[in-house]
């Protein structure tokens, strides 16, 4: 049977951002059209020289799927060199490219960390990328050869970088699930820098906006939630929301940088309602599970560690 076309395709259904933007479309009533793809399926690397392998792995599936959208959300932060570059780098400039061959509209999430951390922002689209190194190079690298796949006419390709997220639910890089680590390790102290302003967002803002970025002009767009706090301010108002109170926050000056990003094209609300107002938000239930697609369109389980 003919797989329903016209859909959306995600990578990387089992991270932060791919759960999370689950459940928006859950909410939207668009979850009978979306189509997870199972990074733990569907090796995409292969198995001899680690070469990427996205023509046979997943040219068909978007052939017989044609989607009108597709989310990248995949990361890899763990394996060799080669691997990591695999995912980070090597399929979104594959997909930018196909992007424009089948005709789907492309939303990829990059990264504050393209911005080399002894740099002080506020960084805007227009600030070079500098960093020269790891993850934040091989992103850099990402938004940079996808850009040139599409130019001079980029019709598909939207590139959103994104800071850290801040969330309730205990995901394994937010800003919760770090200083709740930290407090671990360190019998409830955790140091926090009152000269850092980090690039953040609550994430519920991010999938919002990355949603509306997948239906506005393509281009590069950075999504900032933090107007000017500071990582200690954020620290102790998320200790009081949380009701952390085992956490001891200690504030000190060891790291001096101001990281956020700037677009005036993307506004997002203030991380607090205001200086003295505990905020409250009305948030999913953090025990999604997606479902992924395998080769022939079909749904079964899948948990990414996308």
């Amino acid at each position: 049977m003919k797989a329903e076309q016209g859909g959306i395709l995600i990578f990387g259904s089992g991270g932060t951002l791919g759960r999370r933007m689950l459940q928006h479309l859950d909410h939207l009533g668009l979850r009978h059209q979306v189509h997870l793809w199972d990074r733990q399926k569907q090796d995409l690397l292969t198995a001899d020289d680690r070469l990427p392998n996205f023509d046979l792995a997943i040219r068909p599936v978007l052939e017989l799927l044609r989607p009108r959208l597709v989310f990248n959300f995949a990361i890899a932060g763990h394996g060799t060199a080669r691997e990591t570059q695999g995912i980070n780098v090597d399929l979104p400039v594959w997909l930018a490219q196909t992007s424009q061959e089948l005709g789907f509209r492309l939303l990829h999430t990059s990264s504050v960390m393209v911005f080399d951390g002894n740099r002080a922002g506020p960084h805007s689209v227009l600030s070079p990328a500098t960093a020269s190194e790891g993850y934040g190079l091989q992103k850099r690298l990402a938004d940079e050869n996808m850009l040139a796949a599409v130019s001079p006419h980029n019709t598909s390709v939207t590139i959103a970088r994104i800071g850290w997220q801040i969330d309730s639910c205990p995901y394994s890089n937010t800003m919760r699930r770090y200083l709740e680590e930290e407090a671990r390790r360190n019998a409830g102290r955790i140091r926090a820098s009152s000269l850092w302003i980090p690039s953040c967002s609550r994430l519920e803002h991010t999938i919002d906006s990355l949603w509306g970025l997948a239906h506005s002009d393509p281009g590069l767009y950075h999504i900032e939630g933090n107007r000017d706090m500071s990582f200690a301010d954020i620290a102790t108002r998320l200790r009081a929301e949380y009701s952390a109170w085992h956490w001891n926050i200690e504030r000190t000056t060891d790291l001096n940088v101001i990281q956020r990003m700037l677009d005036d094209r993307v506004s997002l609300p203030p991380l607090f309602l205001d200086s003295e107002t505990t905020q409250v938000i009305q948030r999913p239930a953090c025990d999604h599970q997606p479902r992924a697609l395998d080769q022939e369109g079909s749904r079964t389980e899948g948990r990414s560690k996308n």
